[in-house]
């Protein structure tokens, strides 16, 4: 049986996995719209992995608001950040499945991938240092 530990490492390999989608995307020709999915699931990964490290069942869910309200409980930075978490949400699911109004530009991916990159960092500086990327 895999412990809380092993699971929370698990979850940060495979969000290392998405972070290397989103750069490889950025640096292409696009499109852009997997950046924003790799991007949302980056962060909903980061905040289950803070959630196993810490003990907590958390929910089989995408919406990363509600997972960063039962983390911020081992991170408060996480409620504070500038931005609103729910601009990932509807990276999740809709942007993949549902036509958008307009392609997805390399601004406006690179501007998700910046807020991104600041959750991560703000919820690695409180996970348990055995198991920080």
């Amino acid at each position: 049986m895999s412990s809380n530990l092993d699971v929370a490492r698990l979850l940060l390999r495979k969000a290392e996995s998405d972070l290397a989608d989103v750069r490889r995307t950025l640096a292409s020709q696009g499109p852009y719209d997997t950046a924003l999915f790799h991007c949302q699931q980056d962060v909903e990964k980061y905040l289950k992995a803070l959630l196993a490290a810490n003990s907590v069942i958390y929910p089989k869910i995408h919406d990363v608001v509600e997972l960063a309200e039962l983390a911020g409980e081992f991170c408060p930075a996480v409620r504070q950040l500038p931005f609103d978490l729910a601009e990932f949400n509807p990276f999740a699911i809709t942007i993949r499945y549902d036509d958008v109004d307009e392609p997805v530009s390399l601004a406006m991916a690179t501007e998700m991938f910046a807020k991104c990159s600041q959750v991560l960092a703000v919820i690695a500086q409180t996970l348990p240092e055995e198991i920080r990327p």
